[in-house]
């Protein structure tokens, strides 16, 4: 789980990596992934209380700040080739916010390592103010919070390749259908070249 909750004067940065080496049975290949989750967040930043008949003097400024980010990458050790990184990222979010970063169509037959990475990141201060007339303080909590809302999905599609012999079944079951068909237009038309003559 990536998860931020930060309070007053605390902050800090938590990170998540995965990595996930796919291999795949002879005969399928992988023609796509995804990485689907939820991002949920809170943000409330402390105020200043506001009345014409207060007399107070700010002691401390309030800040609340929380941003996360996630990301999908991949390659091909047999290639020595990669594919192109997916993110998807969230800045103060108030509320849940669903994603999906997705491949793209792929067609590889070989293994395939998949890197699964994100950050979160909170702070928050309170703002805290002097009542000038009573002679105390007061205060009003800052609040920030980031994380996702669930479990991450990560999904790979794959496809079955024919074998070699599959191929040479199906041109052979092609090339018989077509001579039928030949064959059949051939009759038709001498049979009609026939019919013809006699008429004559």
């Amino acid at each position: 789980m990536l998860k931020y909750d930060a309070s007053y004067e605390y902050w800090d940065r938590k990170v998540y990596q995965g990595v996930f080496q796919l291999n795949l049975h002879a005969g399928y290949k992988i023609t796509g992934y995804s990485l689907m989750g939820t991002f949920s967040g809170e943000r409330h930043v402390g105020q200043f209380p506001a009345g014409a008949n207060l007399d107070i003097m700010p002691v401390n400024w309030a800040t609340a700040h929380a941003s996360a980010d996630v990301a999908i990458r991949a390659d091909l050790p047999a290639t020595g080739g990669m594919i192109a990184p997916r993110s998807h990222a969230e800045l103060n979010l108030n509320g849940t916010d669903g994603f999906t970063l997705d491949s793209g169509p792929l067609d590889h037959a070989g293994p395939l390592n998949l890197y699964v990475e994100g950050n979160a990141y909170a702070e928050a201060t309170d703002a805290e103010w002097w009542y000038v007339n009573y002679g105390y303080f007061g205060r009003d909590t800052s609040r920030a919070r980031i994380e996702l809302s669930g479990p991450l999905l990560l999904t790979v599609y794959t496809q079955a390749v024919p074998e070699p012999h599959t191929y040479a079944l199906t041109l052979a079951g092609l090339a018989l259908i077509s001579g039928a068909l030949r064959r059949r237009r051939r009759l038709a038309r001498n049979g009609a070249r026939t019919d013809f003559s006699l008429k004559g």
